[in-house]
């Protein structure tokens, strides 16, 4: 009598008439009694021991395939709450965030170790994040969308006319590519003038700024001398041209000499003496 067993493939088969039942049983964990045994009995044993044994093998496939999905499948959402909290102080100062995307799906079971490792600020909208995988540390890479404010003339500016306030307004742009170096605010330390012609919405930068020339050449130029408690005042011709805060060489008219003082505003100066 010839038996086989039809695996879920539909093709390849155990021909238990051609093996020994002897070598089969044990090879699947059979024992049999000592004694005289029917063949088919043997047969029928060994038929149910792998029966039994497929059953397990299934189970444990089944199970693999679960725990599989599981570590390939995850919710990012989580993790990009946890690498946009450790962005934001990355991003140079008066930027703001708009979102973070991660250029891979995140492991389940994954843990953060870090973003950007090795930098204090971010220079760019790339940037790494190290993730724990089971017993592995995996480099992974993602971006920012970030923006910053800069200011723009807010009306056409002629070269040498005076800058203020009312004549900037701001602009979000984006934060790595979009205008780099362009100032976020007018400087407060002196007054500037247009260095050249600003067009209206046109980003300002240090170069498109000077400081207002308070000092022109030829100019006499009341000056405060301060020795101690002792203030006199003097006047000197300038010979070049200053701005507020700036130092410059000035000639005593009656003595020819030449005089180091500091602009202090229009045609004023002061010199303190040690």
């Amino acid at each position: 009598m010839a038996s086989s067993i039809m695996d879920d493939a539909g093709g390849a088969g155990l021909d238990l008439a051609s093996q020994d039942v002897d070598f089969v049983a044990e090879t699947i964990g059979l024992k049999f009694a000592p004694g005289r045994h029917d063949r088919l009995e043997r047969i029928v044993l060994v038929i149910t021991g792998v029966l039994l044994l497929t059953a397990v093998l299934a189970q444990a496939s089944s199970a693999a395939d679960s725990d599989t999905a599981a570590i390939q499948s995850a919710d990012p959402d989580d993790l990009v709450a946890q690498i946009a909290a450790q962005v934001a102080p990355l991003l140079p100062a008066g930027t703001r965030m708009k979102s973070v995307t991660l250029q891979f799906t995140p492991p389940a079971g994954a843990t953060l170790l870090g973003v950007a490792p090795g930098l204090s600020q971010l220079r760019s909208r790339f940037f790494m994040v190290q993730l724990q995988v089971q017993d592995r540390t995996m480099a992974y890479s993602a971006t920012v969308e970030a923006e910053r404010q800069v200011i723009v003339a807010a009306h056409n500016v002629a070269a040498g006319e005076p800058l203020g306030d009312h004549d900037v307004e701001t602009r979000w742009v984006e934060a790595f590519s979009s205008d780099p170096g362009a100032l976020q605010e007018l400087p407060t330390a002196a007054q500037y003038v247009a260095a050249s012609t600003l067009r209206v919405g046109e980003p300002i930068y240090p170069s498109s700024l000077t400081r207002e020339i308070a000092v022109h050449p030829g100019d006499m130029v009341s000056v405060v001398v301060k020795n101690g408690a002792i203030t006199v005042r003097a006047q000197l011709q300038a010979r070049s041209a200053a701005a507020v805060g700036e130092t410059i060489t000035m000639i005593n008219p009656s003595s020819d000499t030449p005089v180091t003082v500091n602009v202090t505003g229009p045609k004023t100066a002061e010199l303190v003496m040690q």
